[in-house]
C-alpha cells in the first residue's frame, strides 16, 4: 500500500484537455488536498467493450506527467470505475491483467441484481452511484459490504449544478443512515472543473 496523506478526493474524472486536468488539479492543492484518484470511467455492460480481444479491462491513463509536474504537492492515484449490470463482470476482472495496475477500482451498478452483487461479491475498494438510477442498498447488504471492508461513495459536484441530482444524492445517504449509520462513507468530488470543487472543510458541511 502506498503511503497518503490527507485530504483525499478519490474521484476527478479523466480529461484530455491536459490544460484543464491541470487546472483542477492545481485548485485541489490550494484547497488544501494531499491526495486525488484520477478516474478512468469503463461501461462493462456496453456490449461491444464485452466483445473487446484480450483484455477486456483499459490500461490506466498516462498521468506521469502529471505526477512529474505535482511533486511533493499532490499525489496522484489511479482509478477506474467499472459499471456494470450482471455478474458476468466477476469473470472479467478475475482474468484481467491491466485491472491491477490501477490503486483504487470502483463498482457502479445499474441495476438492483448488479447492487446486491456488488456488496456481496464485487472485488473492488469502492462502490458508487449515478444518483438518477434510484436503486438503493438493503440492510443486510449494506452490512455484508461493510464487512468486506467496501466502501460507499458520494460525489458532490452533480448536485451542486442540478437540483434534481441534489435531491437524489440526499435520498442516497439518507438511506446510507438508515441502512447503514452511515458507516463506510467517504465523499468524493466527480469534479470536472474548479467551480464544482469545494474544499475540504467545506464538504463536511455539505
Amino acid at each position: 500500500m502506498e503511503e497518503t496523506k490527507e485530504f483525499y478526493d478519490f474521484c476527478i474524472p479523466f480529461n484530455e484537455d491536459k490544460v484543464l486536468l491541470k487546472e483542477v488539479c492545481e485548485k485541489l492543492v490550494v484547497l488544501g488536498y494531499k491526495t486525488i484518484a484520477i478516474e478512468l470511467f469503463f461501461d462493462h455492460s456496453n456490449r461491444e467493450n464485452i466483445k473487446r480481444l484480450g483484455d477486456v479491462f483499459p490500461k490506466p491513463h498516462d498521468l506521469l506527467w502529471l505526477e512529474t509536474y505535482f511533486q511533493n504537492k499532490l499525489k496522484i492515484l489511479q482509478r477506474i470505475t467499472i459499471c456494470y449490470a450482471d455478474a458476468l463482470v466477476t469473470h472479467a476482472m478475475t482474468n484481467s491483467i491491466n485491472l491491477r495496475k490501477f490503486h483504487i477500482i470502483a463498482g457502479q451498478p445499474k441495476n438492483e441484481a448488479a447492487l446486491a452483487h456488488c456488496c456481496t461479491s464485487f472485488n473492488g475498494d469502492l462502490l458508487t452511484f449515478d444518483a438518477s438510477n434510484h436503486i438503493y442498498v438493503s440492510r443486510k447488504a449494506y452490512q455484508l459490504a461493510v464487512k468486506r471492508g467496501l466502501f460507499f461513495e458520494i460525489k458532490y459536484s452533480p448536485c451542486i449544478t442540478n437540483t434534481a441530482v441534489r435531491k437524489d444524492l440526499v435520498k442516497i445517504a439518507h438511506n446510507y443512515f438508515i441502512k447503514g449509520k452511515s458507516k463506510n462513507i467517504i465523499i468524493s468530488s466527480g469534479a470536472n472543473n474548479i467551480f464544482e470543487l469545494r474544499g475540504p472543510q467545506d464538504v463536511t458541511n455539505l
